[in-house]
């Protein structure tokens, strides 16, 4: 219904002055603009239970619903070639801070109308609850998945943002993986779609909540609904301050990890006799080498590199001045995808011995391929940028540690 009620100072006894700077007659239960209770007045009417658990659940989808169509933009874009992986990142921050705040407006005024529990108990204590929960979740799944696989496992999101080593880019990402989404979560989750089934008891409550946030991350159920358990019970006991601050320090953990292991020491890989050094963060492509190669890594951005054992045909190494001259003149067919660069094959020197190498492009990004004879095998190397700055200044370290088997 609308009012014509004045924001202004309380004038008479009649009036009261609600904290949001509304003024309106005493007798109302409720504060026209921002629904605060009055004091001392007995509510002539109450939001059943049955509208808060529907606002709460209907609101959750819809921010679900959202956020499907974003992820879907952002993949259409991505996969489509519309834009790179290394440019995707900048994109999906900045988009997701808009993504938040949106949400963050939409989400407002239910928690007004809810009143979701800030803090239960004192603050400091639920405050550092909620860091040491953060951390104990995270050095466990993080050790365990380390442990279970021989290399650790990165959060696909973190990794993306900061695995090109840009100081600006991780600092972003840290806002928006560390701050901006633990606290928007939170709120929607635990302060609107948990509280408004508060009255339903706490299993319904935690359970109902736990699942949404589980279904808003579109993978991983169970993973996410035991976080959201973990996350709602500390809600329940602790309020938001708990469960932020558990949630941030969960997240921050994940973008500390991927940091660490893109800038952090290299470790060596090895299979088939043939042996590499790359930091941890290039991770094997299993799908190359299902594919016929020996050893191959997928880097940052899209990047990767392989290393393919090809059989000589009569057994004898080939004349490498002669292979470059036929590189050169484009008589050596390439695979789809892979132009070469003109005059660019030259006969080199590698710590694993000589070979051939040729600057290449690959559906436009900078690539080099080179061919090195060992008996009677022809090893090469095919390496795709990506378009990543950072794999394209670590490519001659991998190739000068890499090692091949000296006979068939």
């Amino acid at each position: 219904m609308a009012t014509q009620l004045a924001a202004r100072p309380a004038a008479a006894d009649d009036e009261y002055a609600c904290q949001c700077g509304l003024t309106y007659p005493s007798g109302i239960s409720y504060c026209p603009r921002c629904s605060r209770p009055t004091p001392g007045v007995t509510p002539d009417y109450q939001l059943s239970t049955t509208v808060r658990r529907v606002r709460g659940i209907r609101l959750a989808f819809g921010v679900i619903g959202l956020n499907i169509v974003w992820q879907i933009v952002t993949a259409v874009a991505v996969l489509g070639g519309h834009m790179e992986p290394h440019k995707a990142a900048g994109f999906v921050i900045w988009g997701g801070v808009a993504f938040y705040a949106v949400v963050l407006m939409v989400i407002t005024g239910p928690l007004m109308l809810l009143k979701p529990a800030w803090l239960k108990g004192d603050r400091q204590t639920a405050a550092v609850l909620g860091v040491e929960v953060g951390l104990a979740a995270a050095a466990f799944l993080i050790i365990l998945f380390w442990v279970s696989s021989g290399h650790p496992i990165l959060d696909q999101g973190a990794n993306l943002l900061v695995s090109e080593g840009s100081i600006v880019r991780t600092i972003l990402a840290f806002f928006l993986i560390a701050m901006v989404a633990p606290v928007v979560e939170e709120l929607l989750f635990r302060g609107v779609v948990a509280e408004s089934l508060r009255k339903n008891n706490a299993p319904v409550a935690l359970g109902v909540s736990s699942f949404l946030f589980a279904l808003a991350h579109l993978h991983s159920l169970r993973y996410y609904t035991i976080c959201g358990l973990v996350l709602g019970i500390l809600y329940w006991h602790r309020g938001l301050w708990a469960s932020i601050a558990a949630h941030a320090t969960f997240n921050g953990s994940l973008v500390v990890l991927a940091v660490v292991v893109a800038l952090g020491p290299a470790r060596t890989v090895s299979n088939g006799g043939v042996s590499l050094r790359a930091h941890t963060d290039w991770q094997v492509n299993s799908v190359l080498q299902d594919h016929g190669a020996t050893v191959a890594l997928r880097g940052p951005s899209g990047s990767y590199f392989a290393v393919v054992r090809n059989s000589l045909p009569d057994g004898r190494s080939p004349n490498l001045d002669r292979l470059a001259s036929a590189l050169n003149s484009g008589g050596v067919p390439m695979p789809d995808g892979w132009k070469v660069t003109p005059s660019s094959a030259k006969v080199v020197t590698y710590p694993t011995g000589r070979g051939v190498q040729i600057g290449v492009t690959v559906h436009g990004h900078a690539g080099v391929v080179a061919v090195i004879p060992r008996g009677n095998v022809l090893w090469e190397v095919d390496f795709a940028t990506g378009g990543s700055g950072r794999a394209e200044r670590e490519y001659p370290s991998i190739m000068n540690s890499l090692s091949l088997p000296r006979t068939a």
